[in-house]
């Protein structure tokens, strides 16, 4: 009864947050045309680089949020109300002290690297220096309000997380459409906009958690084990974090270094995209996450195996059900959303889709493996793997490639690391099958994956196939074709027969 309603709580948790994602999306794309058409392709390509070099900063934070959900849905997992205002309260003091180290970085190495190392013109060094500190500040907040959502989430209250996130990209459309009552100064205004809704957001999760959530109250931080514990989780968790800094925003600088502010503005376009599609993932491995961890922590290894499994399948499918028609159509559906496409856009956004493909295999193995504790091993390994793409792709912009080259690296990159994860699941999880996620869930993802790499280049050599590059009727035909691939390949016959007994029960009702 009680794994039913952890069953039937996540599947609720993940329609919650799939409604969010939809209408976050949607604001979310047109929220950028109106900027992009507003700033022009070289401020909004600042606005991206600018952001980009705060961004690099963020692998300290971001380890700690891993580490704050981590422990946090654990003591939830224990029941122990007691540990769990502990955690919090350690939590919020570590973010604290992140916080200012994160200021005192932001100004003095990133403002040098800003002024003196960034390729911007000239007379934007003023509107990108107001541009970089608030962004600054925007992180900062950032940053102390992370206790206060990993609690939301630790605790499942995915409607309350959902209604939040909505209300936080309405404010953004809403600092979009100010851009046209302003005559210039357009990139300052849009920076000093985003500020503002940053603070505002902030100060809603803060008045929110400290009502809702009895552990979420200021005070003094205590128990030194628990204090070395999060932290040391958190040190680990930093390679982990740093390696997705510099894949993503490290790669950005590059650009910007090698190519100027006008392939930047390609590439922010590319993560917007691929930003909204992943969402959808991120939004199931959200509401799976915290169920992972306490099963472990509750002493039911077996469950939490199963939702590791079947996590990591279902979040590939998703993904690659999603990305297959926006790979087919991304020409023509850029170029229509758009009203200045920049160039490299459409390879860019390709590229990077597909290396969230193969990524998206990897979360709920990571959820399984950091709900252990144990992760040394895993972020030196998997981290060590990660870093080779910054310096690779620096060597291959040395000898001349083209901005492709960047994201085609990143690809090989976390495809060797598919192994290396299976490896190390193994050795810290005795419950763990090898032979079982590789036939229920890599063999399926690599047969997926080649027949939608075929469809594709059929369709760029045979006339016959060329309408599958046209918003209508490529995208419904690639919808259709990505549903049949996943139902007959990766559903096995026991999920085949649960989804047919579900729509025709719909269907009656």
């Amino acid at each position: 009864m009680n794994r039913s309603s952890n069953h039937k709580r996540i599947a609720g948790n993940t329609l919650m947050l799939y409604g969010r994602m939809l209408l976050v999306m949607l604001v979310s794309l047109y929220t950028s045309r109106i900027v992009l058409a507003e700033l022009g392709v070289e401020d909004y390509g600042i606005f991206n680089v600018v952001g980009a070099v705060v961004s690099m900063l963020s692998f300290v934070n971001a380890s700690m949020v891993q580490a704050t959900q981590r422990f946090m849905a654990y003591d939830l997992g224990r029941k122990d109300p007691e540990r769990l205002s502990k955690t919090f309260r350690n939590a919020l003091f570590i973010h604290l002290c992140i916080g200012l180290i994160v200021l005192i970085l932001a100004e003095t190495i990133g403002l040098w690297f800003l002024n003196v190392e960034m390729n911007i013109p000239r007379q934007k060094m003023e509107a990108a220096n107001w541009v970089f500190q608030c962004a600054v500040i925007s992180y900062v907040l950032s940053i102390v309000r992370v206790p206060f959502v990993s609690a939301m989430i630790a605790r499942e209250r995915m409607r309350t997380y959902a209604m939040l996130g909505v209300i936080d990209v309405g404010l953004k459309l809403l600092a979009a459409l100010s851009l046209t009552l302003v005559p210039e100064g357009k990139l300052k205004a849009y920076a000093l906009l985003m500020l503002t809704v940053s603070l505002g957001v902030t100060v809603i999760y803060v008045a929110h958690s400290r009502r809702s959530y009895p552990e979420c109250r200021w005070g003094r931080p205590s128990d030194r084990i628990l204090f070395k514990d999060i932290s040391g989780f958190a040190v680990w968790s930093l390679v982990g974090s740093l390696t997705d800094v510099l894949k993503w925003q490290g790669c950005n600088v590059l650009l910007n270094i090698f190519f100027g502010p006008a392939v930047n503005a390609a590439y922010g376009i590319s993560v917007q995209v691929n930003g909204a599609v992943n969402g959808f993932v991120q939004n199931f491995t959200t509401a799976v996450r915290p169920q992972i961890v306490k099963n472990y922590s509750s002493g039911d290894y077996e469950e939490m195996r199963r939702l590791m499994l079947e996590g990591s399948k279902f979040s590939f499918l998703l993904m690659s059900l999603l990305s297959f028609p926006l790979i087919m159509v991304a020409d023509p559906l850029i170029h229509f959303w758009l009203v200045d496409v920049p160039d490299y856009a459409v390879g860019f956004t390709r590229l990077v889709i597909i290396d969230s493909v193969i990524e998206s295999l990897a979360p709920c193995m990571s959820a399984a493996i950091q709900a252990t504790g144990r992760i040394k091993r895993y972020q030196l390994v998997i981290g060590g793997t990660r870093l080779l793409n910054l310096p690779i792709a620096l060597l291959c912009l040395l000898a001349g490639c083209g901005p492709t080259v960047v994201f085609v690296i990143s690809i090989g990159v976390s495809l060797a690391t598919i192994p290396e994860r299976i490896a190390i699941m193994k050795s810290l999880i005795p419950e763990f099958s090898t032979g079982e996620i590789i036939w229920r869930v890599f063999l399926p993802a690599f047969a997926i994956m080649s027949i939608y790499g075929a469809i594709f280049i059929a369709s760029g050599s045979l006339p016959a196939l060329c309408f599958m590059h046209r918003i209508v009727p490529g995208t419904p035909v690639a919808l259709a074709i990505g549903g049949l691939v996943s139902y007959t390949i990766g559903l096995n016959s026991m999920e085949r027969t649960l989804i047919c007994n579900l729509i025709k029960r719909r269907i009656s009702a």
